[in-house]
Order: C-alpha cells, then sequence, then structure tokens
C-alpha cells in the first residue's frame, strides 16, 4: 500500500484532519463489527496469517521523498479479499487491511488520529474492493482463469478509492480541493499496482491450494523491502552529493547558499500549485539547489562588491552560468537539470535581453520543461526581495509588479501566477532563513529599482527590464 503521512507535517488544518481520521476510522470499526455479526464470520486462522503479514509489511515499507512510504501490503490485503470471497466473509478481508494501521512509528507517537485514519482508510477502500470482486466475480460465474481477467479493475478500483481518501484528508489538513490533491498523490500511487494485481493472483493460488502457498507471500514482502531499500540508498547517496557542493557554496559565500535554499523552497512551492509529479518536484528541488554552484568559480570579492561592476567583471560573474552546467553535466542524476542554470534559457519567450541597439537573438525554437522556467521566477523572485550588496531589498509588492509586468516575455505566466498564489496564500511563504540584512554588510547597499544595480558597463544592455539579479 501506499501511505502518505505529509498530513502529520501540516499545522495549518490538523484538527480537521485528525476529527476526520478518528471519524473515518470509527466508522470502519463499527462497519466491520456490523458485518460480521449479521454475515459470516471470517476464518480465524486465515484473519491472523493474512493480518500478521498486513502489518509486517507496511512496518517494513520505505518513506520516500516525496512523503509517501511504499510496501507490500498490498499483497496480503488483496490475496485476503480473494480467500474470503470464497468463505462468504467479505468482513474478513477488511479486518485484514485494518491490521495496516498497526504502525508502529504512529503507535509510538501514540497519534490516535492517523493511526484511526489508516485504519478507516484501509479497511473502507478494502470493503469496496470485496464488493467490486463480488460482483465481476459473480458475472464471471468461475474461479481460476476467469478471476484472474478481473484482477486489473479490481486493482483499479482500489487505488481510486484509497487515493480520494487520502486526497480528502490532505485537503482538510492543508486547505487545499480535493482534486489538487488527487492530482498531488496519484502518480505516486500506481507504484502499487503490480502488488495489488499480484496479491489477487496469490488468493487465487490460496484457495486452489491452502495454506501450503504461506512461503510465498513472504518473498514479495522481503524482495520488496530490499529494492525499495536499495532506491532509498541511492537517494541518500544523492543527497550526499547535493549537500557537499552546497556546504562548498556555503564555505565560499554564505549568502549564495542561503539564497539557492530559499529559491529551492519557493521552486517546490510553486511546483505543488501547478501539481507536478512527485518525481519532477523532486528535479525541481534539485535544479533550484544547483543553480548557482558555479559561483563557486566566482571570486568572494566580486559576489559582494557593493559598487557597479566593470565590464571584465560582469562578463567573469555571469560565467558562472557555464561552470554551472559543465559541474552539472559531470554528475549523472544532475545532467537532465543543467539547462536550469542558464538564466537566457529559461526565458519565457526565447529570447535574449535586449542589447543597447534595442536588438534581440532568439536562442531557442522550441520551449523548453516547465523546471527551468519556475527555477527561473523563484530565482528572480528570491533576488529582488533580498538585499545583496549592491541593492537592498525590494517591497514584496514592487517585486510580484515586476513579475507580473515581465510575464510573458521573460517569465512563464503561469510560474508568476503560481508564486503570487504561494506567495499571498501561505504564511510563512517558506520555512528557510530570512534574506540577508542590509545591516549585516560592510558598505549599506543603496536602494535602487527591480533589475540589478552590480552589472557595470552592461546596465543598460541587460538589467533595465530585467527582473532580478
Amino acid at each position: 500500500m501506499v501511505r502518505t503521512d505529509a498530513t502529520t507535517h501540516a499545522t495549518r488544518g490538523s484538527r480537521r484532519f485528525h476529527a476526520f481520521g478518528i471519524g473515518i476510522g470509527c466508522s470502519a470499526v463499527v462497519l466491520a463489527t456490523v458485518l460480521c455479526v449479521v454475515g459470516r464470520a471470517p476464518a480465524v486462522g486465515p484473519l491472523l496469517v493474512f493480518g500478521g503479514l498486513v502489518a509486517f509489511a507496511e512496518n517494513r515499507g520505505v518513506e520516500f521523498p516525496d512523503g509517501t512510504t511504499l510496501s507490500a501490503s498490498s499483497v496480503p490485503t488483496m490475496a485476503a479479499v480473494v480467500v474470503f470471497h470464497a468463505q462468504g466473509a467479505p468482513a474478513g478481508a477488511m479486518v485484514v487491511a485494518m491490521c495496516g494501521a498497526l504502525y508502529l512509528p504512529a503507535l509510538r507517537d501514540h497519534d490516535i488520529g492517523r493511526v484511526l485514519f489508516h485504519a478507516g482508510s484501509y479497511g473502507l477502500a478494502t470493503l469496496v474492493v470485496s464488493l467490486t470482486f463480488a460482483g465481476l466475480a459473480a458475472v464471471a460465474d468461475s474461479t481460476g482463469l476467469a478471476l484472474l481477467l478481473i484482477t486489473l479493475p479490481v486493482a483499479l478500483v482500489d487505488l481510486l478509492v484509497n487515493d480520494l481518501l487520502v486526497a480528502v484528508a490532505v485537503a482538510l489538513s492543508r486547505g487545499r480541493t480535493v482534486l489538487s490533491s488527487l492530482a498531488r498523490f496519484r502518480p505516486g500511487s500506481w507504484q502499487v499496482v503490480p502488488f495489488t494485481l499480484f496479491g489477487l493472483v496469490m488468493g487465487t493460488v490460496w484457495v486452489e491450494f491452502g495454506a501450503i502457498t504461506l512461503p510465498l507471500f513472504i518473498v514479495p514482502v522481503v524482495v520488496a523491502h530490499r529494492t525499495f531499500h536499495a532506491y532509498q540508498d541511492l537517494h541518500r547517496a544523492h543527497e550526499a552529493t547535493l549537500e557537499t557542493l552546497l556546504r562548498a557554496l556555503e564555505a565560499k559565500d554564505g549568502g549564495t547558499a542561503r539564497h539557492v535554499r530559499r529559491v529551492a523552497a519557493y521552486a517546490t512551492s510553486i511546483g505543488e500549485d501547478l501539481g507536478l509529479t512527485p518525481a519532477r518536484l523532486e528535479r525541481l528541488r534539485c535544479a533550484a539547489l544547483m543553480h548557482d554552484v558555479g559561483k563557486l568559480a566566482v571570486p568572494s570579492e566580486l559576489l559582494n562588491k557593493p559598487g557597479r561592476l566593470t565590464r571584465a567583471e560582469f562578463e567573469r560573474v555571469h560565467r558562472h552560468e557555464a561552470v554551472s552546467v559543465a559541474i552539472l553535466e559531470r554528475i549523472d542524476f544532475l545532467r537532465d537539470i543543467a539547462p536550469s542554470a542558464v538564466s537566457e534559457y529559461s526565458r519565457y519567450d526565447g529570447t535574449d535581453p535586449p542589447d543597447s541597439r534595442g536588438a534581440t537573438r532568439v536562442l531557442r525554437t522550441r520551449r523548453t520543461p516547465l523546471e527551468p522556467h519556475i527555477v527561473h521566477v523563484a530565482d528572480a523572485f528570491d533576488a529582488m526581495t533580498s538585499s545583496r550588496a549592491y541593492r537592498r531589498a525590494l517591497d514584496l509588492d514592487v517585486a510580484l509588479d515586476e513579475l507580473r509586468r515581465c510575464a510573458g516575455t521573460q517569465f512563464h505566466p503561469r510560474c508568476v501566477e503560481a508564486l503570487v498564489r504561494v506567495v499571498q496564500e501561505q504564511d510563512p511563504v517558506v520555512d528557510v532563513p530570512g534574506a540577508s540584512s542590509p545591516e549585516l554588510f560592510a558598505v549599506p547597499p543603496p536602494v535602487v529599482g527591480t533589475g540589478s544595480a552590480g552589472l557595470g558597463d552592461l546596465a543598460d544592455a541587460h538589467a533595465t527590464g530585467t527582473a532580478g539579479a
């Protein structure tokens, strides 16, 4: 199953989430009890076996960067759907699924709302799946191959109901709409479909051959755990690489390091608002963190020069983009995000900024992916709203107005609209260290316009009408 603990990190709406969790959990418990009383009670043996397997699998799951925990508990859960259907006791599968709430971290935290939510969502989703399976099985009117043919629609029903319940919980806890929450979590949930299909097949095998097939249920749980763990180890290695580069940048210039972390937070919020999948959000975060890594090759006195840069100094500073691309292209998992380090590549209209004669140069003939545009907008916004050695921070309204003015030419309009929503709806916008205070600079930075004040002889050609720096 796919478990999402994103709701536990939200501060706004947590009471609504816990109320929803308690309500749905208690409803599932009552419904399961009623089904056991008025219907056929499930056999204790399979109930203990499959319930134990579900609890074991849930606690062997692996957490992914997007806040979800993927486990192989769908295998015993879906097997229980088939087994208890054969016994005429659909409540059995429901009770088995509810054992997925026996997740040790949640139990240790005494998070009753979270435990009941997972018990309720797993139980109710499995009950719907059981009823769907029973209906399709009645039409198929057979076992064996005919039942195997109905596994895919049953798996899709399981996916839809689970995602819908999670989307409602996330919408309540974070103040989003159900549809936007559903779009946010559904892509990652597809990973569980193969386990669901396999579980339905294994349930059919259990019905045919009995408990002798029990070892076959343990194998996928162990294999899945090792596979997920290998992915997690790879992700940790990637994170270590990013952190090494960020620490090097921080040692070089703390202001730039804080800037890229803020840009990553803004970019991630924009990506979430635009409904990017978890995989794209992770790529976006990496792109934002690394977009200024080339400044490792720029002398600190140029990065923090209080006055205007000469032409030669400007060209040397601007060269950091090429250095960023060169660094990123030499790291396998960062190669795809290298274009995000080039500001001109990220312009919405695909042209170079006008030169001193007003002429422009087309840099590309097709649109870039959305990620570089998001980084470009987040970078410009943070540049305008934080103090630099050459310019004091601009007021929030001034920065937003400048982004709107340049939308459609310099900036992608959808990205600008998303940033405006993020800034206006979230308080605070991002949970990262604040922008540099003017008092921290040896020479107080001047109060100037929206463009960079540190472009020297090229100020008119490159900064006029260009937000950020």
